[in-house]
């Protein structure tokens, strides 16, 4: 894996378990200089080139519930890293409630590790961009994928869960690797006390 990884890091095997990562490397300067507006606009970006062949990952992010951390109080968003450090990705979560949820994007925040209530991070797929620009199909599907305001008890847990089947459905993910990142997080998830 080409990211910058933490300790709490999680791969999912092709077993269907996951392992953490082998320990803390370097995580780099995540301080950018921007303002809320500019962390969170709309593209074009600066910093939206890349070398041919760039590496691109998604990974599931899990926070823990606050001020209560329970199964059903756990935080899930997806994030895309454009590069090794990390210093352009993309975090998209929905925000909103029932029944008018709606995908949400902040690009270019601070490593997820040093975000409030972080716990862990799940590796679901890394692509190869092929032109100059970052290859913004994962994106682009996610941003676009459909959010089911109809069921009441619809949550960001399954809101990632539906998100990850349109990416298989897609042909981006293997049926394998989104199967191992959901059982992954639905095992994280379920580490906190139920109620």
């Amino acid at each position: 894996m080409v990211a910058s990884s933490s300790a709490n890091d999680t791969f999912p095997s092709a077993t269907g378990h996951s392992h953490n990562s082998p320990g803390p490397q370097a995580r780099g300067d995540v301080a950018n200089g921007q303002n809320a507006e500019q962390a969170s606009r709309p593209l074009p970006h600066p910093d939206m080139t890349s070398r041919t062949g760039q590496m691109q990952t998604l990974w599931i992010l899990i926070f823990k519930g606050h001020p209560q951390d329970l199964q059903s109080t756990r935080i899930t968003q997806l994030y895309i890293s454009f590069d090794e450090a990390e210093k352009s990705n993309v975090t998209i979560r929905i925000q909103g409630e029932y029944p008018d949820f709606k995908a949400h994007e902040e690009w270019n925040q601070p490593l997820p590790w040093l975000r409030p209530h972080y716990f862990r991070r799940l590796a679901v797929s890394t692509f190869t961009s092929t032109g100059n620009e970052i290859d913004l199909r994962v994106r682009n599907i996610i941003m676009d994928a459909p959010v089911n305001n109809p069921e009441s008890d619809y949550n960001c847990q399954s809101w990632v869960g539906d998100v990850v089947t349109v990416l298989q459905e897609a042909n981006l993910i293997t049926v394998e690797e989104g199967d191992n990142a959901i059982n992954s997080m639905v095992n994280l998830i379920s580490q906190a006390p139920w109620r």
